[in-house]
């Protein structure tokens, strides 16, 4: 199997599972103690960015090479801000097509679009915990902290205040809450990472 770490060839003579998974653990931690992070790893050419590690236990005999991509904390927290930021942007041009839709009786699309939507504010709030785990070592990031923790705390109360609304199906609530609530916490966020992009 050949092995490559940031397209530099690197020597992994494993001729069993077990023992690829102790070259795995001490390459990885090797990877970690440097201040870098697991960014992507290439499984005969096809991107994995999490699951990497099952597909490698499922397939270990088939695989001919694995490519592994790091990046630094800081390369990656600058590129999680850009993801966040544009990612932000698409929510918020969302949020009126969806507010609209429960301004009346969603049809089976609309409701489509609003399981898309929340799955969206999912990732948001993922991705909002990364950043905040990784400038929490990062000095120059260090500001981010306290309206990181003020926008998780919104979105989870008005995560529950949609929840409500829904069990009580009260669209125009609903409606409410995403063309007018929701919209804040995206504007805000906007606010919070529109210089570091």
């Amino acid at each position: 199997m050949e092995v490559t770490i940031d397209s530099r060839p690197v020597q992994c003579t494993s001729e069993d599972l077990q023992s690829f998974n102790t070259w795995w653990q001490e390459t990885t931690g090797d990877i970690f103690q440097q201040g870098r992070l697991l960014y992507q790893v290439s499984i005969d050419g096809v991107p994995y960015f999490d699951g990497y590690e099952t597909h490698i236990i499922q397939h270990y005999d088939r695989i001919e090479k694995i490519e592994l991509y790091t990046k630094t904390e800081e390369e990656a927290l600058k590129e999680s801000i850009s993801e966040l930021y544009a990612y932000n942007r698409k929510l918020i041009d969302a949020s009126d097509q969806v507010s609209t839709a429960f301004y009346g009786e969603p049809d089976p699309e609309q409701w489509g679009v609003f399981a898309q939507y929340v799955e969206g504010l999912q990732w948001l709030s993922q991705s909002l915990q990364f950043i905040q785990a990784l400038a929490a070592e990062k000095a120059q990031f260090a500001e981010l902290q306290q309206p990181i923790a003020d926008i998780q705390t919104m979105m989870q109360e008005k995560v529950e205040m949609l929840e409500q609304a829904s069990d009580n199906k009260d669209y125009t609530l609903m409606g409410d809450i995403i063309q007018y609530e929701f919209s804040e916490i995206l504007t805000k966020i906007e606010q919070v990472f529109g210089g570091r992009v």
